[in-house]
C-alpha cells in the first residue's frame, strides 16, 4: 500500500476517535449509557444501526456468498422485499417493544414472564452473542493482513505469533476507546459518522469496479457465461452449493420470526425518541441497503473474473499459490482469494478508501456488539441475581467492566477457534442458539395474551440444544473423541446404526462419509436453524395452551389506555389496530407520507419484476444466460444511480438529527431509577418523576 492509502486510514480513524471524545460530556446517567437518553432521530438511527449490523465481517461474508453464487444471490434475495416492507411499514415488534420502555430484551422478558426467565434468557443471549461475535475480529484481522500485504507472522524476542493477533488487538482497543466513556451516545454518534463514510466508500468503489475496472460489461459476462452460467442465470441456482434458494427462503422466514430477537445492536432498539420515530427509521432502512446490495454483488464478481479470466492469469496464479501455501483451512479460502484479488485491482487512493471503509465498518460493529453483550450481562444477569441496585456511578462502571470482559473473550476466541464453514453459515448456527426459540417468546409475549413462562422456557431450551449440539459435533477434535468413544463402548449399537444408514441413505454416505451421515448431522448451519425455529414454535404453542391459567394484561405492559406515559405519546393519534396498522394514520407528517409511499412503490416494483421474471422463466423456459446478463447490467445502472441519491439524502438527514440530539441531551431530564429494573411486571422508573441534570425533581 502507498503512503497515501495509509494516511487515508489513519486520518479516518483519528477523526472518529476525536468525535467520540466530544460526546463524553453528554453521558450523565444509566439510560444515557444504555439507550443514548432515548433521543435518537430516524436518519441517525437508520445509518448507525445499519453499519452496526453490517461490519467488516459481514462484508467479507457477503464476498464469500457473491464469489460462490454470483449475481443470482441478488435475484433470490427479492423474496425478502415484501417481508422487509411489511415489517418496516407495520412497525412489527419495534413499535410494541418501544412502548414497553424496556432497555434490553430480557428486561421485557421479566415484565412479560418472570425474573428467573429474564436471567435464563440473559445468560443464553450473552453466551450465544459472544460466541457469534468471537470470529468478528479474527476474520477482519486476517482480511487486513492479506489486503495490506503484512507479514503473516511476527517475532517478539523468542516468541513467534500470527500477525492477525496484533491487528485484532488494535481493532478491539479502538472500539473500546469509542465505547467506554460515553456508552450508547458515543456508539450512536460515531456509528453514524462511520456509516456515512462507508456509504460514500461503497458508492465510489462500486462505480470504479462497474465502469472502469474492466472497461466493458461483456468482459465480465464472457468470463462467467462459459464455465459458471449459474452465477448469472438464477434458474440454474440449484447448482450453487449452500447459498441456493432454500438458504434465502429460510432467511426470509427468519426475518419475520426473529425480527429484533438478535440483540447485537439492542441499544438502538431503545434509543429512538418515540415508537413512531423507531418505525420511521425501519422504513428508511429499506433505502439504506441499496448501496450495500450493489457493492456486495459487484466486488466479489470482479474478484472472480480476475481469478478466472486468462488475461489476469499471472496475477491469479500468484494469489492461488499464496492461498495454497498459507491457508490450510478450506473455510477461509474464498475469503483470502477475494481479499487478495481486490488488493491487486484497486489503484492508490481507492485502496486506502476501501481499507478505511473496512476499518470503520469493523470498529462500528465491534463497539456496538460489545456494548450490547456487555450491557445484557449486567442488566439481565448480574443485577437480577444480585437483587440489589447499584448507584448510577457503580452501575456504569459495572457495565464498563462487563464490556472489557467481552473484548477479552472475543480476542481469545479469535486466537483459538478454527472456522469450519462459511461465515454466514456460522452466523446462522450460532445465532440459532437464541434465535431458534427467541422469536416465539417475543412474538408470543407482545401479541398473545396466553403465552406462559413454562412455554418460554421450553421454546428457548429446544432451540438452544439443537444448535449447540451441531456446533459441538462440527469441531473435529470433539467429534473424533465422541466417535472413538462410541466405537469402543457401544460397538454393537454403532454397527446397527451404520447398517441402517448404509441401506437407506447411500447418497448421503457417499457425500459425507459413514459417521458424518448420522453422528455429525450432515446439514449446514442454515438448515439446522430452520429445524430449531420450527421445533421452538410448536413447543411454545403447545406448552402455552397446556399451562395458561388466565390472560396477561398487555395494556399495562405496553403503557396503553390508563397506563400511558405522556412523554412517549406523539401529538398525533397512534396507529389503529387490525389491518389498518399497515396504512397511514394521523401520526404521519407529509414528509413521512412521501417516504412511506415511495418506499412501497420502490419495493413492490422490484418484487413485481421478481415475480414476473421467475414465472416467465419457469413457464416458458425461453430465458437465456445472455438475456439475464443484460438484465443485470440495467439493474446495476439503476441501483448505482439510486445509491448516490440515497447516500446524500441520509447524510443530510443524519446531520440534522445529530444536531437535534445534542440539543435534546443538554436539556434532558434524567431519572436515576430508569436503569432497567422491573417491579411487579412494570418498569420501576414508571412510578417516579424524572430528575433534571442537577439531580432535582422535575416538575
Amino acid at each position: 500500500m502507498h503512503l497515501i492509502d495509509w494516511m487515508i486510514i489513519i486520518v479516518s480513524v483519528l477523526t472518529v476517535l476525536l468525535i467520540a471524545g466530544t460526546t463524553r460530556k453528554y453521558m450523565q446517567g444509566v439510560a444515557d449509557f444504555l439507550a443514548a437518553g432515548r433521543v435518537g432521530g430516524r436518519y441517525m438511527l437508520c445509518i448507525a444501526e445499519g453499519i452496526a449490523w453490517l461490519g467488516a465481517v459481514s462484508i467479507i461474508a457477503g464476498f464469500e456468498t457473491g464469489y460462490k453464487a454470483g449475481f443470482t444471490s441478488l435475484w433470490w434475495q427479492q423474496i425478502h422485499v415484501p417481508i422487509l416492507l411489511l415489517i418496516s411499514l407495520s412497525g412489527w415488534i419495534i413499535y410494541r417493544y418501544r412502548e414497553t420502555r424496556a432497555l434490553t430484551l430480557a428486561q421485557f422478558f421479566e415484565m412479560r414472564y418472570s425474573r428467573r426467565f429474564r436471567i435464563f434468557a440473559g445468560i443464553l443471549q450473552w453466551v450465544a452473542g459472544i460466541i457469534n461475535m468471537g470470529i468478528f475480529p479474527a476474520v477482519t484481522a486476517r482480511f487486513f493482513v492479506y489486503f495490506c500485504n503484512l507479514p503473516l507472522e511476527l517475532t517478539l524476542g523468542s516468541v513467534t505469533f500470527p500477525t492477525y493477533w496484533l491487528v485484532m488487538f488494535f481493532l478491539l482497543i479502538s472500539a473500546l476507546t469509542l465505547l467506554l466513556f460515553s456508552g450508547q451516545i458515543g456508539v450512536l454518534v460515531t456509528d453514524f459518522v462511520q456509516g456515512s463514510f462507508t456509504n460514500i466508500g461503497f458508492v465510489c468503489l462500486t462505480i470504479f469496479f462497474f465502469f472502469f475496472m474492466f472497461g466493458d460489461w461483456s468482459f465480465i459476462v464472457d468470463t462467467l457465461i462459459d464455465d459458471n452460467p449459474e452465477m448469472i442465470n438464477p434458474m440454474l441456482t440449484n447448482k450453487v452449493e449452500d447459498f441456493n434458494i432454500w438458504f434465502y427462503l429460510i432467511a426470509g422466514f427468519s426475518l419475520v420470526y426473529n425480527h429484533m430477537a438478535w440483540q447485537g445492536s439492542q441499544g438502538y432498539n431503545a434509543s429512538a425518541k418515540s415508537p413512531h420515530e423507531a418505525r420511521m427509521a425501519r422504513i428508511i432502512a429499506n433505502w439504506r441497503g441499496v448501496p450495500n446490495m450493489v457493492f456486495f454483488a459487484v466486488l466479489p464478481i470482479c474478484a472472480f473474473v480476475y481469478m478466472n479470466n486468462p488475461e489476469f492469469s499471472q496475477g491469479a496464479e500468484v494469489i492461488q499459490q499464496s492461498v495454497s501455501e498459507n491457508v490450510d483451512n478450506e473455510a477461509l479460502t474464498n475469503q483470502v482469494k477475494v481479499t487478495l484479488a481486490i488488493s491487486r485491482m484497486l489503484p492508490t487512493g481507492l485502496m486506502g478508501m476501501f481499507a478505511a471503509t473496512m476499518m470503520l465498518a469493523s470498529i462500528s460493529t465491534l463497539n456496538t456488539y460489545m456494548h450490547s453483550w456487555g450491557s445484557i450481562f449486567v442488566q439481565d444477569v448480574l443485577i437480577p441475581i444480585r437483587n440489589k441496585p447499584f448507584n448510577a456511578k457503580k452501575h456504569i462502571w459495572a457495565l464498563r467492566g462487563s464490556i472489557l470482559f467481552v473484548a477479552l473473550f472475543v480476542f481469545c476466541f479469535g486466537m483459538l477457534y478454527k472456522q469450519t464453514e462459511d461465515i454466514l453459515l456460522f452466523f446462522g448456527l450460532t445465532g440459532a442458539i437464541v434465535l431458534g426459540g427467541a422469536g416465539s417468546v417475543i412474538i408470543g409475549g407482545l401479541y398473545w395474551r396466553k403465552g406462559t413462562t413454562p412455554a418460554a422456557y421450553s421454546a428457548m431450551i429446544v432451540g438452544a440444544v439443537l444448535s449447540l449440539g451441531k456446533i459441538i459435533l462440527d469441531q473435529e477434535a470433539l467429534f473424533t473423541k465422541l466417535r472413538d468413544y462410541m466405537i469402543s463402548k457401544m460397538p454393537a449399537t454403532v454397527s446397527s446404526i451404520n447398517s441402517y444408514v448404509s441401506n437407506h441413505f447411500p447418497d448421503i454416505i457417499e457425500k459425507h462419509g459413514m459417521f458424518e451421515s448420522w453422528l455429525r448431522i450432515p446439514i449446514n448451519g442454515q438448515w439446522m436453524f430452520a429445524v430449531a425455529m420450527a421445533s421452538a414454535i410448536l413447543t411454545y404453542i403447545m406448552v402455552s395452551l397446556l399451562t395458561c391459567k388466565g390472560n396477561f394484561n398487555l395494556e399495562k405492559m405496553l403503557h396503553r389506555g390508563k397506563y400511558k406515559i405522556e412523554s412517549d405519546q406523539s401529538t398525533r393519534e397512534k396507529p389503529q389496530r387490525g389491518l389498518k396498522i399497515f396504512g397511514v394514520t394521523e401520526e404521519f407528517s407529509k414528509t413521512d407520507k412521501f417516504i412511506y409511499f415511495i418506499t412501497i412503490f420502490w419495493s413492490m416494483g422490484w418484487m413485481a419484476v421478481f415475480l414476473v421474471g421467475t414465472a416467465y422463466a419457469l413457464i416458458s423456459g425461453n430465458t437465456t444466460t445472455m438475456g439475464w446478463a443484460k438484465f443485470w447490467q440495467l439493474q446495476f445502472w439503476i441501483l448505482i444511480a439510486v445509491s448516490v441519491i440515497v447516500s446524500i439524502w441520509l447524510l443530510i438527514g443524519g446531520i440534522k438529527n445529530m444536531i437535534e440530539m445534542f440539543s435534546d441531551l443538554k436539556t434532558l431530564k434524567r431519572n436515576d431509577l430508569d436503569d432497567g429494573r422491573v417491579i411487579n411486571s412494570h418498569n420501576l422508573s414508571d412510578e417516579a418523576k424524572p430528575t433534571s441534570n442537577d439531580g432535582s425533581q422535575g416538575q
